[in-house]
């Protein structure tokens, strides 16, 4: 059965896909073909040479000056550096209709060995756009010309309008997401049966065939994986740590959804947090599996159990993009949420009991940490949501972490719960992710109180 890996453009975040491809190889898959559109291709071309180890060495000392012919004066470590760096950049972009890519094709020249990939055992394919016509090129490497195959690159990297066009016999070629940007087709057409597509959630056309008989995995982040044109090799290692143990937990080596722990973990971690979830709510006389009955307005109460179990539901399956959840997936998505509001690293896979200490010692943190000494990062390499979602978190007085103290903090107030079980009702249904990190929190301080 011929197996094809089809890696997505996405420009800085392709640096996940190096981590997809590390896992891979440690769990032992291998493939006949490569497919990739815009930063795929490039890594598509590494993977079909071979060379993962200069793949890493080149993401992690990457910066924007190696991809684009962009003068960095700026620092970008502050608020007013970011914003003058993407202001260069628009001004540049709009002057000569796009930056220039030189700085790529010097690098291409000095990674990419065009004969290793012209006699790999890997089929590699890329996709690009000619403009004005907006025609596709779906071309294998036995289809590009000899000496050519850097410029085809480039070509397939070339995301206008923020970058020049690239130019190859007089003909104007543009990013290959234009047409498609996850080329899943491409690699069917070359006979593959089984495709692992690496989707990085950027921008692009999504071309939505409809294969039954191929076996298709998808692998995407579950973490912003920051700004798409900003390139900077402390994001790109983050990044590649990412994408290698999300397709390990994809492959079933690892438990969790955005955070990774030891196999079996999750389990035991669920069994216990779940006795001190269900202790909490018969204290309060809340049956948190209640249904609606018919005659809605003899149980209002059970009614308000029903919302709130279904507003935190709905956000669990949302964070862990599953319908059918076990009770230990929910206890999960309630200690993810925790770890998020808490900024634990995603970079390294946990055992519960590290998981959680680590909980514990950032929710001190948070307690006592005054708002000027709270980290304020707004590195241009993360996307604008992230910028804003830092930004919110250090000067509002209301950031989601608050709000989850807020929360916990009428979690604590058991009497006041018993009189008003409206308000239950209310925080989880109006803050429901917030509403879940506070559980596990309070559940996992009772925890560490019994031990």
């Amino acid at each position: 059965m011929k197996r094809a890996v089809v890696l997505s453009g996405g420009g800085a975040r392709g640096s996940y896909e190096i981590g997809v491809w590390k896992a891979l190889q440690e769990l032992g898959i291998s493939y006949e073909i490569v497919t990739g559109t815009s930063v795929g291709s490039l890594n598509g071309a590494m993977m079909a040479q071979g060379d993962i180890d200069l793949a890493y060495e080149m993401w992690e000392r990457i910066d924007t000056s190696h991809i684009l012919d962009l003068e960095i004066t700026q620092d970008t470590q502050t608020v007013e550096g970011m914003f003058g760096l993407l202001n260069s950049f628009a001004k540049e972009a709009f002057k000569t209709r796009g930056v220039s890519s030189a700085p790529l094709q010097k690098l291409l020249l000095q990674v990419i060995d065009e004969e290793k990939i012209r006699n790999s055992p890997v089929n590699f394919g890329l996709v690009t756009v000619e403009v004005p016509t907006l025609k596709p090129h779906q071309l294998y490497i036995g289809d590009i010309p000899s000496g050519r195959l850097i410029d085809y690159l480039v070509a397939s990297s070339s995301a206008f309008p923020a970058m020049h066009s690239h130019e190859i016999d007089g003909r104007l070629y543009v990013d290959g997401g234009y047409y498609d940007n996850t080329p899943i087709n491409l690699a069917v057409k070359a006979g593959a049966e089984e495709v692992i597509a690496v989707k990085l959630k950027a921008v692009g056309v999504e071309k939505l065939s409809h294969y039954p008989s191929i076996k298709l995995d998808v692998i995407e982040p579950k973490w912003d994986l920051g700004a798409m044109l900003v390139f900077d090799g402390s994001r790109a290692k983050r990044n590649i740590a990412l994408g290698y143990y999300d397709c390990l937990k994809y492959f079933g080596q690892y438990d969790g959804f955005m955070y990774t722990f030891f196999k079996g973990d999750a389990e035991k971690n669920a069994h216990r947090i779940l006795e001190l979830f269900m202790t909490f709510f018969i204290k309060l006389n809340f049956n948190i599996r209640a249904t609606v009955s018919p005659t809605f307005s003899q149980r209002f109460s059970g009614a308000h159990e029903y919302i709130a179990q279904f507003a935190v539901l709905k956000a669990a399956r949302r964070r862990c993009g599953s319908k059918d959840l076990s009770e230990a997936d929910i206890v999960t998505a309630a200690a993810e949420a925790a770890g998020e509001l808490l900024d634990i690293s995603p970079m390294e896979p946990y055992s519960f009991e590290t998981f959680n200490l680590r909980l514990m010692n950032q929710l001190v943190r948070y307690a006592r940490l005054p708002y000027s000494e709270l980290n304020l990062d707004v590195n241009p390499a993360l996307s604008v949501k992230e910028c804003l979602t830092n930004i919110t978190r250090a000067v509002s007085p209301i950031s989601a972490p608050n709000r989850m103290m807020y929360i916990l903090s009428c979690l604590t107030d058991e009497e006041r719960l018993v009189q008003n079980k409206r308000l239950l009702t209310m925080l989880a249904v109006s803050m429901p992710v917030e509403f879940m990190a506070a559980l596990y929190i309070n559940a996992l301080r009772d925890f560490i109180l019994l031990e």
